[in-house]
């Protein structure tokens, strides 16, 4: 399948939501996603998955996907489709390359954790199509199958795209900002992906990331005392504020009580910031 990318050279990617699992995700989030590498259709196409699964224990196989998939309509012109779905597949894999550059993708036991540790699901599509893109560039804009998976993918977690995630937990760590470690980026150099492209894929996935409350959230649980500290501090600055007008305190009073809430909040909060490292 040679290349029919737009007039500024982007990947066309495509996404099938097979099933309700769209309904679980913030599609225009993800069709609106800003990339110099690839660009996503604006329409997410509808799907259904065949009654009953190929394989046992209960799961969908390649072939059985592959020939469900080609059934679509696929009058799109898009380098790329991924089929989007939340149901074991063949091998209990969290995606495959079938044939003509569709790319199955499931949420299968991912979703839960995702959900567990407040990385919004998103990320897990995004973080896989900047995976296949590179590996469709690396293939000269041309088709990938899944040996061309196996040759770049590794069994040791680095929180790299190209994870193997032989266990399944280690997801969480490439859907965080992930890394193109340094192999890979070997790898895809080696195979005429430009490092231009690598330079931009990595910058453009330092976006993936927790939502802004999350991130404080969890930078809090890290730092009980200092968290305790602006704790503390908050209560004072209310009560200050209530008993100001409420006229507990003489009018003359203002001035050196606003001055010493000032040097207090700059003096907590830059050492709150200083030491939790918020990236916001």
């Amino acid at each position: 399948m040679e290349k029919t990318s737009d007039s500024k050279g982007k990947v066309n990617v495509r996404l099938v939501a097979m099933g309700n699992i769209i309904n679980e995700l913030d599609s225009f989030q993800i069709t609106h996603w800003k990339s110099h590498l690839f660009s996503i259709e604006k329409e997410v196409k509808r799907g259904f998955l065949p009654l009953k699964a190929g394989m046992k224990p209960w799961a969908y196989s390649d072939v059985q996907l592959d020939n469900a998939f080609s059934q679509i309509n696929n009058l799109s012109k898009a380098d790329i489709t991924f089929y989007i779905l939340d149901a074991p597949i063949q091998y209990n894999y969290l995606s495959r390359i079938l044939s003509e550059n569709r790319i199955v993708l499931t949420y299968y036991q991912a979703k839960e954790m995702l959900e567990r540790e407040s990385i919004p699901l998103e990320n897990y599509i995004l973080s896989h199509i900047y995976a296949y893109v590179l590996l469709f560039l690396a293939k000269a804009n041309k088709t990938i199958g899944p040996t061309d998976e196996l040759d770049i993918s590794h069994d040791y977690r680095e929180g790299c795209l190209f994870d193997m995630c032989g266990v399944k937990q280690e997801v969480i760590y490439k859907c965080v900002q992930p890394i193109i470690c340094e192999r890979c980026k070997t790898y895809l150099i080696n195979h005429g992906v430009t490092r231009d492209d690598i330079i931009i894929a990595e910058r453009e996935q330092k976006k993936l990331k927790r939502s802004l409350y999350n991130r404080i959230v969890r930078k809090m649980k890290s730092y009980p005392v200092m968290t305790f500290i602006l704790s503390c501090w908050l209560a004072i600055i209310m009560s200050v504020i209530a008993n100001c007008f409420t006229g507990c305190y003489e009018i003359s009073c203002y001035p050196l009580l606003i001055i010493w809430l000032a040097i207090t909040a700059v003096c907590i909060l830059g050492t709150f910031i200083s030491k939790i490292h918020i990236n916001f």
